[in-house]
């Protein structure tokens, strides 16, 4: 950034050298505090902001660290916030203690920070219409070619455009940095290395003679009891397991694998599911999932909670159905799941 007489001035975010340029703290305080109170409201946050967008850099620090902690199904509050912030050495950068737990003052309990968000996007798109007016003036003042300033102001005003409108319509575009620094340097394995938490794991089988149920309810007492499964690692992990069989055949399932008498392992029948679409049972597991803290659910299988029929399993189409609420539970909730389905006709 320049001044009139073409002193150059740093735009690295500092309020004391940024004094005149459009913010609202407030509202940046308020979304941060927000979150703090309900972590749920990351999801609307993080949908059209971008760390970028807040001005002032401990703000900044704060957010990302919020969205890593959800991407990670880690609740948001001052101990996982400080421990998250002191992995990367910003905690002091962030404001310290005291700063962060001084966001929740005056913030009101809400479902919908869409107006605060608004404000901090607003602002936002006008500092960088300064920056592009700065950076414009600076090549006059330096005797650019006007095809070139011209040209440039396009470019970037056009630029500034497209991110508003990504922002108004909820799609949302990463960096290359953005996604490395809200994701793990290594996924978290529920079962090295064939199930890990932000995934889908799919496991095909012929119908009634690969033994899939047998080698899932094996594969869940491992993880229950944190024990090592065909020689790897298991992460010790509530589970929520969806089946297809009636209760009587199942019970003989869990017995072989020693899961009958364990309160962390949970089962919905499909028989009790009738009436209730595909999106309902998946939104119902994964609420599920967050009440026993369980990272972990298994679908078993997908083709007939689905509600597939005949050979619909193979279609394109109805396939991308099916796995959209798994997508949602994978994406959003973090969870780790796996998918049992019946092998095709072909093999």
């Amino acid at each position: 950034m320049v001044n009139l007489r073409g002193k150059a001035m740093s735009y690295n975010g500092d309020p004391s050298l940024e004094r005149g340029l459009p913010k609202n703290i407030d509202a940046e305080k308020a979304v941060l505090g927000a979150i703090l109170l309900k972590n749920a409201l990351i999801q609307q946050a993080s949908l059209r902001l971008k760390a970028g967008h807040f001005f002032l850099h401990s703000h900044r620090l704060l957010f990302v660290a919020m969205v890593t902690l959800a991407s990670r199904n880690v609740p948001i509050d001052l101990v996982t916030l400080k421990a998250e912030l002191e992995r990367r050495g910003k905690f002091q950068q962030a404001g310290g203690a005291a700063y962060i737990a001084s966001l929740i003052d005056g913030v009101p309990r809400t479902d919908d920070i869409s107006h605060y968000v608004e404000s901090v996007l607003e602002k936002a798109f006008l500092r960088k219409g300064v920056k592009v007016g700065a950076d414009i003036i600076q090549k006059c003042i330096e005797l650019e070619p006007f095809d070139s300033i011209r040209e440039y102001a396009e470019r970037t005003f056009a630029a500034i455009s497209s991110e508003a409108v990504s922002s108004t319509s909820g799609v949302k575009f990463y960096s290359a940095s953005e996604v490395a620094a809200q994701t793990p340097d290594e996924p978290v394995w529920i079962v090295k290395p064939y199930i890990a938490c932000g995934a889908i794991t799919e496991m095909a089988g012929k119908v009634k003679a690969a033994g899939k149920t047998t080698f899932l309810t094996h594969l869940c007492c491992a993880v229950v009891n944190g024990d090592r499964f065909l020689g790897e690692p298991t992460m010790k992990t509530a589970i929520v397991y969806l089946t297809e069989q009636p209760p009587n055949t199942f019970r003989v399932a869990m017995r072989r694998a020693g899961l009958l008498d364990r309160e962390d392992f949970a089962v919905l029948f499909y028989h009790e599911t009738k009436g209730l679409d595909w999106a309902s049972v998946m939104k119902a597991a994964r609420a599920e999932c967050k009440r026993r803290d369980a990272k972990l659910v298994i679908v078993d299988t997908v083709s007939q909670f689905a509600g597939f029929r005949g050979e619909a399993e193979n279609n394109t189409g109805d396939a991308l159905v099916a796995v959209e609420p798994l997508q949602e539970a994978v994406a959003v909730d973090g969870l780790a799941v796996v998918a049992s389905r019946h092998e095709r006709k072909s093999g």
